[in-house]
């Protein structure tokens, strides 16, 4: 059985109205480590979470600063500033 993480037949990554609406539904974009075949550490959901921070970055008005720190949380450290500022200047 494919897990739905490597389908891509898979439906696409909800929009912000959706992920916005429900700060219950953000659990759904936490970490999930795995392991690939080769046995190196890997987190199955970094490409939702990628694609959603982009959505918020991209999106009009002031960014939900609750919703991007989670984000981030699970991102690796040199990337954090850059899209810290970015969503700064959003506010």
């Amino acid at each position: 059985m494919t897990d739905h993480h490597d389908d891509p037949t898979h439906d696409a990554v909800p929009g912000l109205d959706w992920w916005l609406g429900d700060p219950e539904l953000w659990t759904l974009l936490e970490f999930e480590a795995r392991h690939d075949k080769h046995n190196r550490p890997i987190d199955l959901t970094w490409k939702e979470r990628q694609q959603v921070l982009e959505d918020l970055i991209r999106g009009p008005g002031p960014a939900d600063l609750r919703f991007a720190r989670f984000l981030l949380r699970g991102r690796g450290t040199q990337e954090q500033p850059l899209a810290l500022r970015m969503i700064l200047r959003k506010v």
